[in-house]
């Protein structure tokens, strides 16, 4: 049976853990943060009638029938998560959210449509605890929200891929105004990730694993045949870790370069370092990225492998504040290489059968 797609007008909150990267890295007790995270958020989210759409990493995707139900699960789950810090006593795990209601093509348990990509850049500039609200879901529930809650305006703000700049509020109540959590909003991420305009469904667990791989190694591959979905599952993970990298997230796709020479000289010309020389990594890139804090997205290394190697293997010795997620049909062979091989997508079995 085939089921049409429907127009919808949702509310939709998305969350995210800022800095999950360091926290990973540096806090033992992260496991059990996150199931306490999980368990408050979900029921928060219940209460106002919300529907996870999407899990991925740490991350939620809650859609609700009203802009209002949506900021109220939103001020219930940072008011728990509140408590879940002095529990713990980790006064630096925080979540970001943001919330924006519009129009969308509900496809069987998912969603499309670009107000999915307008949400995730407002939450890229959101800080750890704070709730950021697009206009149109503030005009809306402005006149319906919870006891003691207000939306500050906190004016226009440049979302990245959105042709003008947008108008922002900040959700603000007084068990919100705890002293560590960072009063202004991010000017804009540090990144050139293209917009996802869909949602990520069905390959949550290579989603984990590249976030975990990426945790502990330096260097992750995504190894996998062509058109498996290596480069959507490395868009994906550079998603969940904007914020994590001072520096930025950077995406070089190396598709249409045929010169192996050419290679270096790409990646400095997106990361807008020195990149001249003859050299396999210009001298003058390595010195400017050495105090640098960056993840670097190469895309389609495959039919560039030596030089793809070089490049890496003068990186990584000379900047030991870069990370790399690159993608290939073989390994690259550079020492300290992680390796995630990214089988093909299935077709789901109700596709099968149309």
């Amino acid at each position: 049976m085939i089921h049409q797609n429907r127009l919808l007008t949702v509310a939709l909150l998305f969350t995210d853990i800022d800095g999950s990267t360091a926290l990973w890295r540096d806090v033992p007790e992260m496991p059990a943060l996150l199931a306490a995270h999980d368990t408050v958020l979900e029921a928060a989210f219940a209460a106002h009638g919300g529907r996870v759409f999407n899990k991925a990493g740490d991350g939620y995707c809650v859609s609700f029938l009203s802009p209002t139900d949506a900021i109220a699960a939103a001020l219930e789950g940072q008011r728990a998560l509140l408590m879940v810090r002095e529990q713990h006593q980790r006064p630096d795990f925080t979540v970001r959210m943001a919330i924006h209601v519009g129009e969308v093509i509900e496809r069987a348990h998912d969603f499309l449509g670009t107000p999915l990509a307008y949400t995730r850049r407002l939450l890229d500039l959101a800080r750890g605890g704070q709730v950021l609200v697009s206009r149109p879901a503030a005009t809306l529930a402005s006149q319906s929200l919870p006891s003691g809650a207000s939306l500050e305006d906190v004016g226009q703000r440049q979302l990245r891929d959105m042709r003008s700049p947008e108008h922002i509020f900040r959700l603000r109540h007084p068990d919100l105004a705890a002293p560590d959590i960072a009063e202004d909003v991010r000017n804009t991420a540090s990144t050139n990730l293209p917009v996802l305009l869909t949602s990520f469904i069905g390959r949550e667990a290579l989603l984990r694993d590249a976030l975990g791989a990426l945790h502990a190694h330096r260097l992750v591959t995504l190894v996998g045949a062509g058109g498996c979905g290596k480069t959507r599952l490395a868009l994906r993970t550079a998603e969940e870790l904007l914020g994590s990298y001072p520096d930025g997230v950077w995406f070089v796709s190396l598709e249409a370069v045929r010169d192996p020479q050419d290679v270096p000289f790409r990646v400095c010309a997106v990361l807008q370092v020195g990149g001249t020389g003859e050299e396999p990594m210009p001298s003058s890139a390595c010195h400017e990225l050495e105090d640098k804090q960056l993840l670097l997205i190469l895309d389609n290394c495959e039919h560039l492998l030596e030089s793809c190697r070089a490049l890496l293997g003068k990186m990584l010795t000379a900047c030991p504040g870069v990370s790399v997620l690159a993608t290939s049909r073989e390994l690259l062979g550079v020492p300290g290489e992680a390796i995630l091989r990214v089988p093909p997508m299935e077709i789901p079995a109700n596709a099968r059968s149309l």
